[in-house]
């Protein structure tokens, strides 16, 4: 999935699970300003969490987060949704997940490195790994096992 625990544990004590515990997830016939009543969700803060590191960090279908999740289409849209906005928030005031530019001698220190490994990459200073992008697939069985690339 990409995290381990002790970063999966550092976001959900830093802010997340404060984050989670007193804010109402938003519903059309609720108010926003209103108490959230605990009892009444479906997963707890380390729940959610892992709904949504799932969700970010996978190709994984709505329908398997359910199945996994143990909840309904509707619950798994608004869950994710709810708890991107509280991860974002977390992550934003938390020190170690802050992106900053290298410089001085760090940001030639990394050019350095990744020039040994990729000498026509003149000038780069950082890489990235970890992207999952979905992609359709055909219904037709016959199409899709044309275009299969294994």
């Amino acid at each position: 999935m990409g995290f381990n625990i002790v970063t999966f544990d550092s976001i959900l004590e830093s802010e997340f699970e404060d984050h989670w515990n007193t804010t109402p997830i938003p519903q059309n016939d609720v108010s926003s300003s209103g108490i959230p009543y605990q009892s009444c969700h479906s997963l707890d803060a380390a729940g959610a969490l892992c709904l949504v590191l799932h969700y970010i960090t996978s190709t994984m279908l709505n329908v398997s987060l359910m199945q996994i999740f143990d909840l309904i289409p509707s619950m798994v849209s608004q869950y994710i949704n709810f708890t991107i906005e509280i991860l974002l928030q977390t992550l934003q005031d938390m020190p170690d997940a802050k992106i900053q530019w290298l410089a001085g001698e760090e940001f030639q220190q990394s050019s350095n490195l990744i020039m040994e490994w990729h000498p026509l990459l003149d000038g780069g200073f950082g890489s990235m790994d970890g992207l999952n992008l979905t992609v359709q697939t055909s219904t037709d069985q016959k199409i899709e096992n044309a275009t299969y690339n294994g």
